[in-house]
Parts: structure tokens; sequence; C-alpha cells
């Protein structure tokens, strides 16, 4: 008995610290995929390490499939949810959200965001959540894994995704190696592409057939000077009004939500300009009747004004 018990602890600590960190994520995951007689996969896997030391910089494995419709396949793809919760507790960032009209999606960054990203939640329908979680071999915590999963459920069956990303955490591309922000470009930049604001309002449209959020992993504020800031406030609460008049909520929560990052590092401003930014959001907030919104503009006035 002993020495089995010294064989299983030998095992444990052979498996790699993520297995152990995300178990039960892991345990859901092959469930899924397990069901060979009947599930559909189609997969995709990208790798990248350090030409010289050979350690991981970038992972991406993704399976996109189709399992029959009802139980027991619709409690596979729940399970994968439960165990995203279980886990949860290790996690530093978690969120689910659903897809109702088939444009709002969040990308997970592989790498450092260079290379192409992966898109959670795109099926039109669906219901996705991912989960973030520091590598506990990486002492530096500049690398996570990101689990996710989507799924949507139709009359020819369970389509979904499931994915692990590895990469760097927001935190750290915000980041300089002297600890300063990152120097971009006067736009907003999404996995490294800049976008300027008649490109964004193109994305957005005017009859909600396309959409756009910003998904704060994948997203990096660039702001060395006020000038750079107050172009992208303006971007943020032009974007915001206009969804306001057009009533996309959804989309003008993303973008409270981004006013309200983009007020938490408001270093650069002087207070002039402070009070110029305090009396915008007091009108955005006058104009707004959602809960959620108001009140991130309401913490945004208090960011501003510590």
């Amino acid at each position: 008995m002993k020495s089995k018990s010294l064989i299983l602890s030998a095992m444990l600590i052979a498996m790699p610290s993520a297995l152990m960190a995300q178990q039960n994520i892991q345990k859901a995951f092959d469930a899924l995929l397990k069901q060979k007689q009947v599930i559909k996969v189609t997969a995709h896997h990208d790798m990248e390490k350090d030409p010289e030391t050979g350690v991981k910089k970038g992972q991406a494995d993704v399976y996109d499939f189709t399992l029959p419709a009802g139980n027991p396949w619709r409690q596979l793809v729940l399970d994968i949810e439960d165990a995203i919760y279980k886990d949860s507790e290790n996690a530093y960032s978690v969120s689910s959200s659903e897809n109702n009209k088939g444009v709002n999606y969040v990308t997970l960054v592989v790498g450092d965001g260079s290379s192409e990203s992966v898109a959670i939640g795109k099926i039109p329908g669906s219901k996705y959540m991912y989960a973030c979680f520091l590598d506990k071999k990486d002492p530096a915590k500049q690398y996570r894994y990101a689990y996710a999963v989507e799924w949507a459920e139709g009359e020819d069956g369970i389509k979904g995704r499931i994915a692990t990303t590895y990469g760097t955490t927001q935190k750290y591309r915000e980041q300089s190696e002297n600890g300063k922000k990152r120097i971009k470009s006067s736009t907003i930049t999404i996995n490294r592409n800049p976008l300027s604001k008649d490109q964004i309002f193109e994305m957005i449209g005017n009859n909600n057939t396309s959409g756009l959020v910003f998904n704060l992993d994948s997203v990096v504020f660039a702001a060395n000077n006020s000038s750079q800031w107050l172009s992208h406030f303006s971007t943020f609460s032009s974007l915001y009004s206009k969804c306001l008049s057009e009533h996309k909520m959804t989309s003008a929560n993303i973008f409270a939500s981004n006013i309200y990052n983009l007020c938490k590092k408001a270093d650069v401003l002087d207070e002039d300009e402070k009070k110029i930014v305090i009396s915008e959001i007091l009108r955005l907030r006058d104009a707004t009747a959602d809960e959620y919104s108001k009140s991130l503009l309401v913490l945004s006035i208090k960011k501003l004004q510590q």
C-alpha cells in the first residue's frame, strides 16, 4: 500500500502544473473528445518555442465539434462549464456570456499577441465561457493559460468549440521591460492591428449585422501622453453614444467598460483635461438608462477624481 502511494505521488509530481491547476477542465475536454462514435471534430494546433532555449512562448489547441442534439450529448458541454466553475478558484479571470445575434465575440491571445488569436463566441446563438490561469511554472507571471468553450444547440445538433491557448497576460503586454506603457500608436490597437475611429464605426455598422467586442485579453491601451489618451477617450465616447442612439446596449456596455479601464490609467492627464473628460462622462451618464453602464461611468469619474 505504501509503495502504491509513493508511485501515485511521483505521478502527481510529474504531471504538468497547468494540468494540476485546471484538471477538471482538462478532464471535461477529454470526455467530450472521446465520443468518437458520434462527434465530428476539426482540430487546429499551433506551438511556438524560443529557438535558443526551447521554452514555450505560445500555443493554441482548438477543436470545432458537432454533436447530436439533446442528452446525454448536451451534458458533455454542460460538464465543461461546470468544470470551469470548479477550477475557477485558481483563475485570475473568468467570463461567460451569450451571443444571441451572432455578432459579439471575444478573442484569446496566443503568444505575445502578434500571431492570430482564437475567437470564442462567433457561432450565432452560442453561449460561451472562458477562464485564464497564470502559468505556475513562470516565476515572472508573464504567461497564462486560457480555457474556453462555446456551443449552440439547434435542429442539426450541437455545434461548438473548445480551446486552450497559451500566451502573455494583458498586464504584461501593457508594460515594456522597464515597466512603462508600450507606445503603439495614436489609434486603438487590437491584436497589433491599428484601427482608426472610422474603421471601428464601419465594423459596427448601422444595421447591427456585424459587431465588435473589445476583449481585455487582447486589447492594448496605448497612451503615453494626454493627446493619445484623449484620442482613445474620444473614440470610445463616440462609439458609446452611437450605440445608445441605436439601442445596442450590449455593445454600449462594452464601450462603457472600455471607458472605465481607460480612466484607471489617466495619469497622463492634467487637472483641466480631467475636468473636460468628467464633463463628457456626465453627459453620457445622463443619457444612459442601463444601470450597468451608468455604474461604470460613475466609477470612471471616481477614478479621474482620485
